[in-house]
């Protein structure tokens, strides 16, 4: 994924100019209330960002989580280079997952795998399985391929031109074979920015494979 490099500069553009109905930062914040919806608005620990790019989202885990740590690992040295400061000075972010820890209590793995070659998925999740501490958890969410919406965004996003999409039974087979014990699976991001007033229904309509994306979170 170190291709990522030559985007780096213009992401967060590349990635709004993709998208259908909204900026990036409203799906990063719509990931960051999933997260507070299951875990709680109280948690605390250290979490890895697994795929972190320029640090968007370990932003919103702070802003969300403010007593946690993150730490963020992403190949591509390019993007690395666009985490903020503040995220830096909190948290450990390389390309090198030497320089990581292995006690974490979240690891988050949000839109990465349908980047990852097929053939290196699976040691991929049980390094970061590896990495979480017992009872801690990891969050994957990806891509819903049997939304035609999403299938459109991806078209149309740069960056996502060798992308390979993976289904829900699919991702978690794969959590699955890392060791992981599954806690829920959800289907996600079913309304679009200028309805997103019918957001809170998404607790309810998990079961319907017609959101956007999927999140699956598993148990060490």
């Amino acid at each position: 994924m170190a291709e990522f490099d030559r985007y780096a500069d213009d992401y967060e553009q590349l990635l709004s100019h993709s998208l259908l109905g909204g900026s990036s930062d409203f799906f990063y914040a719509h990931k960051g209330r999933y997260l507070t919806r299951v875990l709680g608005p109280d948690f605390a620990g250290r979490v890895l960002d697994l795929g972190c790019g320029g640090g968007r989202f370990g932003r919103e885990l702070l802003d969300r989580f403010p007593r946690a740590r993150v730490d963020g690992y992403d190949p591509s040295s390019a993007s690395l280079e666009q985490v903020p400061a503040e995220l830096r000075a909190a948290g450990t972010f390389s390309n090198r997952l030497a320089d990581l820890g292995r006690d974490y209590d979240l690891i988050t793995v949000i839109n990465v795998l349908h980047h990852v070659p097929v053939g290196e998925r699976a040691a991929l999740l049980a390094d970061a399985a590896g990495r979480l501490a017992p009872g801690g958890r990891l969050l994957a969410i990806e891509h819903n391929p049997l939304n035609p919406a999403t299938r459109l965004v991806v078209s149309r996003c740069a960056f996502d031109e060798d992308a390979v999409l993976l289904g829900r039974r699919e991702l978690l087979r794969l959590l699955e074979e890392a060791g992981l014990t599954q806690e829920r699976a959800d289907y996600v991001l079913f309304f679009p920015r200028r309805l997103a007033w019918f957001e809170r229904a998404e607790r309810w309509l998990g079961w319907l494979p017609l959101g956007a994306q999927f999140a699956a979170l598993f148990r060490r």
